[in-house]
């Protein structure tokens, strides 16, 4: 199975194309599932973002900086609003937004404040670029959501303020993590994880702990458990076969931990999703 990765570079910054010419806006419609383990990786945007979750439940980590964060689950009808983290911006009805330093906030359906933004999020969802009026409704849309915006800030008192940390720590975060996805079939170490994280050993445990609240064993682990449960599914090597390509060099241990994050061992895992053995 191919999945779909966020198109980034190597400071976590997502490449958006505008087409030259056209109205800066670009409306994306993602599925989880086209992605591996339905996640999307950690990146960021030098543009303001909306989001609006269309089906489903969504486990959202917003940053306020690379190492703290808030987690929500979020339900179909809610949505997010997202403050760019860095970038040129001129125009002044958008200073204001930038200078009240709110990073985020999420947007619940059922408070009616909210659900005023929401509904215009479903109305921008809707437009399609080959509608003759299609730039002048995206423009009033914007202007109305933008409206909505700014009544949201002036009394939001919830979230901490403060300038965004620099970048480059989220930069030597995501090189730790790459890493580890480059090379998990490989022995891993803590202190190779630290050493390409340009940190100590020990600021390289605060810096995991504190971003995904794991060790970076934990997570090394955890990424190995999830290849694995793929390759289980996809392909028809022996159990065995899959813990030694996933960098478990002891297959009990592979088993051991696999059952406790699944429930079931690797092989009563893959007849399961295959649909060759059922539980009750």
């Amino acid at each position: 199975m191919c999945y779909k990765i966020v198109d980034m570079d190597e400071n976590m910054l997502e490449n958006i194309q505008y087409r030259k010419g056209e109205l800066p806006v670009v409306f994306q419609r993602k599925s989880l599932d086209d992605y591996r383990e339905g996640e999307l990786a950690c990146h960021w945007h030098p543009e303001f973002q909306f989001g609006l979750l269309l089906k489903g439940e969504l486990e959202y980590n917003l940053f306020q900086d690379p190492f703290s964060k808030i987690c929500r689950i979020i339900k179909a009808g809610d949505g997010f609003f997202l403050s760019p983290v860095f970038g040129d911006v001129y125009h002044k009805i958008i200073q204001p937004v930038l200078q009240s330093r709110v990073f985020g906030f999420f947007l619940s359906k059922d408070e009616s404040e909210e659900a005023v933004m929401l509904n215009l999020f479903r109305e921008f969802q809707k437009l399609r670029p080959q509608d003759a009026n299609y730039e002048l409704n995206c423009m009033e849309l914007i202007c109305r959501i933008w409206n909505e915006l700014f009544k949201k800030i002036s009394v939001l008192k919830d979230f901490v303020s403060g300038a965004h940390s620099d970048i480059g720590q989220a930069a030597r975060a995501y090189r730790m993590l790459t890493f580890i996805q480059e090379h998990y079939r490989e022995p891993v170490t803590v202190d190779q994880i630290a050493r390409v994280g340009g940190v100590s050993r020990r600021e390289c445990f605060r810096c995991f702990r504190s971003a995904i609240n794991q060790t970076p064993m934990e997570y090394l682990n955890q990424f190995r458990l999830s290849v694995a449960a793929h390759l289980l599914i996809d392909e028809d090597q022996p159990v065995a076969c899959v813990s030694e390509s996933c960098g478990f060099e002891n297959i009990s241990y592979f088993t051991k931990l696999f059952k406790r994050r699944y429930g079931v061992t690797p092989s009563q895992f893959r007849n399961r999703e295959k649909g060759e053995e059922k539980y009750d």
